[in-house]
């Protein structure tokens, strides 16, 4: 009688064989038709290949955030020809999930309930205005199903109607959807609940004239859109053949400083998105706060590592390098309510250290709002400063820096980030701050 332990290491090494769908192809397309969503489209790619992976349990949920038409839906439907590997909907409710509808015999709501539809497949979701519309109560209602959902483990739900009726057990799916940026009342919310919900922002350039006039002369949208979308379909199909069985994971092989640096990614995280309310009192033109709700890393940790471990197989590996953290830290830099993305951004960009008129520069605001802003990021546990200096008050060392009036720097555990090629990567992506700012900075 064989033994099961060397088949199954058999089907491992024919699965990362020759055979394995070459993800350069699939890049080369998406490259050279949607130059500007490839790197989306590949982050997503990661979150769905996840789910042939033996030992994952925690279903990923990715929105894709921008101004509306700057390619988000685009980019969600580059998986929608991949046949039974996905469920694509236009419009959701996270009520849909387990369905309670007056009339219906059981029978009939379970051939309407979406939880079992999804069961190891992708949820692909063109538009969240469920959640970014919803008002205060239904808002709650609605996060707290998508939370319970997004733990894995199914849901039961009691109502007047059918009593109760639901789902348990293991439900491993991955989730992703195009949205505007997240409203603030929405990630107070998220906040009391638990955080769930990981996003990519697209940061998509405007559209040149040339670009432009290039889309209504050359090869067609529609057709473009439907190579990318055969070529997504090809190599996910392919993949999915080649690890019939799911993917025994070598986590001896995977490399300890970028684990050590997705630990770090997610301590970050759980700063950016931490749950602080700020008083300012104008008699005395001073801020206070609320004491910072900031979970504990553990879970972003593992989630973030799924993420990492998505990217490795889409390029043929069973174990992580360096290269997989190209995928984590723009994720890392999206997942936090306006303007802190893009604070954290300014920080790195000035060596981790920012005064006051840097702030209202970048982000186009008083020197109020840039104080609370401050405050949070002081709180929240990212950064030392001082915002109780007068401006132009000279200040005495602290952490060998000195300057002058209201400031923070970034700690020295986060300090590495200053430094990494990958961070630079990033930055060097994204839209940054004009010369013209960068002088005033200076003054």
């Amino acid at each position: 009688m064989p033994d099961p332990i060397e088949e199954l290491l058999k089907h491992e090494k024919k699965a990362f064989s020759d055979s394995f769908p070459n993800i350069e192809d699939w890049r080369a397309d998406l490259d050279k038709h949607f130059p500007t969503l490839a790197f989306a489209a590949e982050t997503c790619l990661s979150v769905i290949c996840q789910l042939r992976i033996e030992d994952v349990h925690n279903p990923f949920c990715l929105g894709l955030i921008d101004r509306p038409g700057s390619g988000k839906t685009v980019t969600v439907d580059f998986f929608s020809g991949c046949g039974n590997l996905v469920k694509m909907t236009d419009e959701f409710t996270p009520n849909s999930f387990v369905t309670n509808i007056a009339g219906r015999t059981e029978d009939q709501l379970k051939k309407i309930d979406l939880l079992p539809k999804i069961k190891d497949k992708t949820l692909l979701i063109r538009e969240m205005g469920c959640i970014n519309n919803a008002q205060e109560e239904r808002l709650r209602q609605l996060l707290g199903i998508l939370t319970r959902v997004l733990d894995g483990e199914g849901l039961i739900r009691d109502s007047g109607t059918h009593g109760e009726r639901g789902y348990s057990g293991k439900f491993l799916f991955s989730m992703i959807f195009a949205s505007t940026p997240f409203q603030l009342n929405v990630w107070k919310a998220m906040a009391g609940l638990g955080h769930r919900m990981y996003f990519l922002a697209l940061y998509t350039p405007q559209t040149t004239e040339k670009e432009a006039l290039a889309d209504v002369t050359g090869l067609s949208f529609s057709s473009k859109l439907s190579i990318c979308k055969e070529a997504t379909n090809h190599f996910l199909q392919k993949l999915w053949k080649e690890t019939e069985k799911k993917v025994v994971w070598d986590k001896p092989k995977d490399d300890k400083d970028s684990l050590s640096k997705i630990f770090k990614l997610a301590s970050i995280l759980c700063c950016m998105r931490g749950e602080i309310i700020i008083f300012f009192d104008r008699e005395s033109r001073t801020i206070t706060s609320t004491f910072p709700q900031i979970e504990d890393p553990r879970r972003p940790f593992q989630v973030l590592y799924n993420l990492a471990r998505g990217h490795a197989l889409v390029c043929g590996r069973n174990y992580i390098t360096p290269d997989d953290l190209d995928v984590v830290i723009p994720v890392v830099f999206s997942t936090a309510p306006t303007p802190r993305p893009r604070l954290l951004q300014l920080l790195v960009e000035n060596a981790g250290y920012l005064k006051t008129n840097q702030i209202v520069s970048s982000l186009q605001c008083v020197d109020r709002t840039a104080h609370k802003e401050m405050h949070k990021f002081i709180q929240l546990g990212l950064c030392n400063g001082n915002i109780t200096a007068e401006e132009g008050q000279e200040l005495p060392d602290m952490d060998g820096t000195r300057g002058l009036g209201k400031y923070i720097e970034i700690k020295d555990e986060f300090k590495w980030v200053l430094t990494d090629p990958r961070v630079r990567r990033l930055l060097d992506r994204l839209p940054t701050i004009t010369k013209k700012e960068q002088q005033e900075m200076l003054l």
